[in-house]
């Protein structure tokens, strides 16, 4: 067995089990932003552009949203011989509820790409993010709020008058990724067989 199968068992054999809450769409081949830093300008081209749009959950008062848009470009092609850097912009909102429990984040992204190869490219990236969370209680029923003599009453409080209040942070995520092709050419009409392998560490900052 070649050495670097060696290290791709080692790699996987050491996985473990881990929870997120970040969003995610169906079509995630359309949301790189979302897998992986360093697939920032990565591709054939000059601008990539994304608009995505996903709801869930009908059968709720008010189905989950999620609206997404990303933009990201390669630049200093012509100046480098090996290599370019990435640079994208992406913003993201998710809408969850009767309360519109919301999360708002802008994050600017920089890789560096460089070609090892013909058929090899390596790539690390960055996301700079800042997020928001908020949301509208108005809608909201709380036991606080209940009346012994005519049930529900809106006009007493609800004593969760902190949970108006927003939350911002700073988020930091890198990534890593391997570009392998087949064929020498880069002309898209000719086969190819073409593979991407990567890992990326979000939230690296540890946001609250």
């Amino acid at each position: 067995m070649k050495k670097t199968n060696y290290i791709l068992l080692i790699l996987l054999l050491n996985t473990s089990m881990g929870y997120t809450q970040d969003i995610h769409f169906s079509q995630y081949f359309n949301s790189p932003f979302l897998i992986n830093p360093a697939l920032t300008g990565s591709f054939q081209g000059d601008l990539r552009a994304s608009v995505q749009y996903r709801d869930q959950w009908q059968s709720v008062t008010k189905a989950y949203r999620t609206y997404a848009i990303s933009v990201d470009r390669p630049i200093m092609k012509n100046k480098w011989e090996k290599g370019y850097l990435g640079v994208g912009l992406s913003i993201y909102s998710d809408l969850a509820g009767n309360s519109n429990f919301g999360t708002t984040k802008l994050n600017l992204s920089l890789s560096g790409i460089m070609d090892l190869s013909m058929q090899n490219t390596l790539a690390a990236g960055f996301h700079f993010g800042y997020g928001q969370r908020g949301m509208d209680i108005n809608d909201l029923q709380w036991g606080n709020q209940y009346d012994q003599g005519i049930g529900y009453n809106s006009s007493l409080s609800s004593g969760q008058t902190s949970l108006i209040d927003g939350m911002g942070n700073l988020d930091i995520s890198a990534g890593l990724a391997w570009d392998f092709k087949t064929n020498e050419s880069d002309n898209i009409f000719q086969d190819n067989l073409r593979t991407t392998h990567g890992l990326a560490v979000f939230h690296v900052n540890t946001p609250n």
